[in-house]
């Protein structure tokens, strides 16, 4: 025992201060070992022996090979109980304490290991087969050449509430290096303050270590070139259960964790604070695969690029119910930067108030894989660049499913696709509210792909041109049922602005949207197409309150153009062309009376078959001039309500002049002039009605055909339509809703199949919406629809999509929506073009516009 002594200035080749032997007990009440110097192990002490350092007792200044403090051999136990181990150096391991194999460390009571220097463990080497358990205490201030500058260990250690390791530093692990199969436990422990002039400046994880946090546990305000809170090598395993890594700093890549091994975020783990050049947040390499699952959150970290998390090599982000919030990059990805070759999987969750101060993607910027799924893209902003909440850039392709609204950007302030990049959104993906310069909702240029099928773009804003879509630069974009509504350009293009590429929509409604010129679709340049689509109230406060062109192409069939209002009676309410060109078949242009529906300046106009309200030259043989019955335009029956989704938003009464206007070709229908919907459109081409004659009432034959199906088999057939006489205004559109009361038709159950004959023979209009099979075999029905003159058959070849009962499991069921529309009316079209002789060449255009389907 020494009490109040002093052991200093020894020489020795082990335990120049202090050796013991096994079987011997040192207890280190009081006093000092110092200032001594070993040529081999343990400058200060060398022991076997258990060993007791209490309050007040140093071990300082001591120099050696090994262990400049203590070296603890054989099955030796040393606990520091207060004491202190300072200023020992070795020149090689363990400058404080060194622990082989079968040896342990316990620290109680405010211990301090500090100020020490060595090669490796500049304060702590511990052994493999070695035991840690740092319980009270610090471990400070060391400094080591190579490896762990706090502690260097391949044993497990666990570090307790208020153990600190911090001020150390190292080439890598300022603060801890595992090595080995070493685990690490954090149980409400701080790793502060540490430095790695290369990697992991608080923690260095290799293959076959693993960190635990536990208990609020904290990684922060350490420094290093790459992971200055943790580096993790791949085959390391990283569980952040609980606690926080924050306000660290790298000067290379992953300021918070750079990581080639898998890692999730648990609820209330957060990332934070942290910086570096790419993945301010997280960097990860290799394979690694990163979960944010619910509750985990990446907020308020900077970087160049990725100012939350950068993704490269291979590596997967899945974020299922966590947050990635307040990031900010100096280029790109405020939020997430995706390079190509990795994968994002964003299935819950939220992205939101990121920002890409000098670059692209506010929120996201991806170059590969991503899916969009229930997350919500929200208040991010790329004010200098492209994409506000997503920037999507070759080779990415990406599916949203989910919400992208209040992002901001100069350009695109919801998405930006360019290079060669696909977006789609898909049921009922919404990209709504977003604000930029051009291209409010979504901006597409540089050979860009992007298609919207059951969507909204809604409620954007651009202070130039493109309120909801931009389309640029050989962009190419694809709108099937969606909506658009509601959007507002300072310049062009309220709901669509074409300047350059291709755009194509169909059966999609472009409503209420406001510009100066071109209040629902402008057209600069490129090539604009529409068919079976509605374009309809919306506002130029200049020229062409439905569309404005003044340059490209132009292709509108089966359009209604309706209901739009432009500034005087010089400008076209309905449509305006003041250069380029421009082909029409089939459609209803109509405006509010108050100017010219179509007004020509300029260019070429050609059309056929199409019915307007007035025209400004009035020369335009092969159409007709309807006559308003009031400023409202009662012969296209404005029974509106757009911007209502899967409702119908312009009917057309039984007396208008559409009623019995398409043109016969090919076979003959007794009727035209069905509704128009906002998402499954029907049209002056009548290819969802049918009707029978004076004599033969119209039947629906619904049944088996493989005779796989008997009756008491538990099959179950519903069918909705609408049955109207020519003379009677429907008093609602038939609802699309299932659940809603039909008219006719009742629920045909536990039978191979049904006929309905409709009561009213003479001119009784049909309209046809839905049918359900359920526990029906695949091929085995036929749905048959005979009217008088034709009979039409649609085979489940044909069968559409959408789930639509919860009595029977979903393997067991099918819902259909009938007509398969993309089908019937390729059909219809090809076959009026092939027979109509009057400029057949235009309104079939080259490259994409060829097939009016397209996309699929």
């Amino acid at each position: 025992m020494l009490n109040g002594s002093t052991i200093s200035t020894n020489n020795a080749a082990n335990g120049a201060g202090v050796y013991a032997e096994a079987g011997s007990t040192l207890t280190l009440t009081s006093g000092s070992v110092g200032n001594n110097t070993a040529t081999g192990d343990g400058g200060g002490i060398w022991t076997a022996a258990d060993v007791t350092l209490a309050t007040g007792f140093t071990v300082t200044g001591n120099t050696a090979g090994n262990s400049g403090g203590v070296y603890a051999s054989d099955s030796a136990r040393v606990t520091l109980n207060g004491g202190t181990l300072n200023r020992n150096t070795a020149t090689y391991s363990g400058g404080g304490i060194y622990l082989a194999n079968g040896t342990s460390l316990e620290m109680l009571n405010g211990s301090t290991i500090s100020t020490n220097s060595a090669a490796n463990g500049a304060g702590v080497y511990a052994e493999a087969g070695s035991t840690l358990t740092l319980t009270s205490g610090s471990i400070s201030n060391n400094t080591a050449t190579g490896d762990g500058g706090g502690i260097w260990t391949a044993t497990d250690i666990a570090l307790a509430t208020g153990f600190t390791v911090t001020g150390n530093s190292a080439v890598n692990g300022g603060g801890v290096y595992a090595s080995g199969n070493a685990k690490v436990t954090l149980n409400g422990a701080t790793i502060s303050g540490n430095t790695a002039s290369s990697n992991g400046g608080g923690i260095y994880l290799t293959n076959g270590t693993s960190l635990e946090m536990l208990n609020g546990s904290t990684i922060s305000a350490n420094s290093a070139a790459n992971g200055a809170g943790v580096y993790a090598e791949a085959g390391s395993i990283l569980m952040l259960n609980s606690g926080s890594i924050s306000n660290n700093t790298a000067t290379g890549d992953g300021g918070g964790i750079w990581t080639a091994t898998d890692i999730a975020l648990a609820t209330g783990f957060t990332v934070t604070g942290n910086s570096a050049v790419n993945g301010g947040g997280v960097y990860a390499s290799g394979s690694a695969l990163i979960t944010i699952d619910e509750g985990g959150n990446i907020d308020l970290n900077t970087a160049a690029n990725g100012g939350g998390i950068y993704l490269a090599g291979s590596s997967v982000l899945a974020v299922n119910g966590g947050s990635i919030t307040n990031n900010t990059a100096f280029s790109n990805g405020g939020g997430i930067y995706a390079a190509a070759g990795t994968t994002l999987n964003l299935v819950s969750g939220s992205i939101s108030d990121n920002t890409a101060t000098g670059g692209n993607g506010g929120g996201v910027w991806t170059a590969t894989g991503t899916t969009v799924d229930r997350i919500s893209i929200t208040g991010n902003r790329a004010d200098n660049g492209y994409g506000g909440g997503l920037y999507a850039t070759g080779p990415a392709v990406v599916t949203v499913y989910g919400s992208i609204t209040l992002n901001s950007a100069a350009n695109g302030g919801g998405i930006a696709v360019v290079d060669g990049a696909q977006v789609t959104l898909k049921h009922d993906a919404a990209v709504n509210r977003n604000q930029a310069a051009s291209g409010g909702g979504v901006y597409v240029g540089s050979s860009g792909r992007f298609t919207a099928e059951d969507a909204f773009i809604n409620g954007n804003i651009a202070t130039a041109d493109g309120g909801g879509v931009y389309s640029a630069d050989q962009g190419y974009s694809y709108i099937t049922r969606t909506q658009i509504d509601g959007n507002r350009a300072g310049g062009a293009g309220g709901g669509l602005h074409v300047a350059g590429g291709e755009l194509l929509i169909h059966e999609t409604t472009v409503s209420r949207n406001a510009a100066a010129n071109g209040g629902g679709v402008s057209v600069a340049g490129g090539e604009f197409g529409a068919v079976n689509s509605t374009i309809g109230f919306n506002t130029a406060t200049g020229n062409g309150g439905g569309v404005f062109q003044s340059g490209g192409v132009t292709r509108l069939v089966n359009v209604t153009v309706a209901a739009d209002r432009s500034a005087g009676a010089a400008s076209g309410t309905g449509f305006e062309l003041s250069g380029g060109e421009a082909y029409l078949l089939n459609n209803i242009i109509y405006g509010d009376g108050l100017a010219n529906d179509v007004q020509y300046n300029g260019g070429t106009l050609d059309g056929f078959n199409n019915i307007y309200g007035s025209f400004s030259s009035r020369n335009w043989t092969g159409n007709i001039a309807a006559t308003y019955r009031n400023s409202f335009g009662d012969d296209v029956a404005l029974r509106v309500n757009p911007g209502a989704g899967r409702t119908e938003t312009i009917a057309i009464l039984s007396t208008s002049d559409a009623a019995a206007y398409g043109v016969q070709t090919g076979y003959t229908r007794s009727s035209d002039g069905t509704s128009i919907d906002a998402m499954f459109f029907r049209t002056t081409k009548g290819w969802l009605e049918f009707a029978g004659s004076s004599a033969d009432a119209p039947e629906i034959v619904v049944g088996a055909d493989q005779r796989q199906v008997n009756d008491g088999d538990g099959v179950h057939y519903w069918a909705g339509a609408y049955s109207i006489a020519p003379s009677i205004q429907p008093p609602v559109p038939p609802p699309v809703d299932p659940e809603l009361p039909w008219n006719i038709l009742k629920d045909h159950s536990n039978h191979k199949g049904f006929t309905q004959t409709f009561e009213d023979a003479r001119g009784c209009l049909v309209y046809v919406s839905r049918i359900d099979l359920r526990r029906v075999p695949d091929g085995e029905f036929t749905v048959r629809f005979k009217p008088a003159v034709h009979q039409t058959e649609l085979s489940d070849a044909l069968r559409l999509f959408e789930h639509n009962s919860s009595e029977w499991p979903a393997e067991l069921e099918t819902s259909e929506l009938l007509p398969v529309r993309h089908e019937l009316f390729q059909d219809h079209f090809n076959r009026s073009l092939e027979q109509m002789v009057h400029l057949p060449s235009k309104f079939a255009a080259p490259g994409h516009f060829a097939n009016p389907v397209i996309g699929h």
